[in-house]
């Protein structure tokens, strides 16, 4: 099997293929920005999310990018879409969602939790 350049043998990946084009994922995203309890919250929004269209979470911290002075960006996924549908960005220990398809950016919460109560997937319960 031959992993991309810069994939560390060491980290648990998981193969996944998207549009025919063959990927690496963590198996276990590391959420590198984010304290013991968002993690915890973002893992249990995400367990319960998972029954209303929501596939995943990636942890776009380690972006090659400038992000400037944002502290934390999360792509979520809806099932089936290639592209994250939200965006959950931390700036200055607040949280905005930025809906992807029509560009729009939620009022400022005070918590991630409360940042991902927002998200609503079309059509689902």
């Amino acid at each position: 099997m031959i992993r991309p350049l810069g994939t560390p043998l060491a980290v648990p990946a998981l193969h996944v293929t998207n549009a025919g084009r063959d990927c690496w994922m963590l198996r276990d995203p590391t959420f590198a920005g984010l304290d013991r309890i968002e993690r915890q919250a973002l893992l249990d929004w995400l367990a319960a999310a998972r029954a209303r269209g929501i596939d995943a979470a990636v942890d776009f911290a380690r972006r090659p990018w400038d992000a400037g002075e944002l502290e934390g960006v999360i792509g979520i996924f809806e099932t089936a879409r290639p592209i994250a549908s939200w965006l959950v960005v931390r700036y200055q220990s607040q949280w905005v969602v930025v809906t992807v398809t029509d560009e729009t950016i939620s009022a400022v919460r005070d918590s991630l939790q409360e940042a991902l109560e927002l998200i609503r997937v079309p059509g689902a319960l």
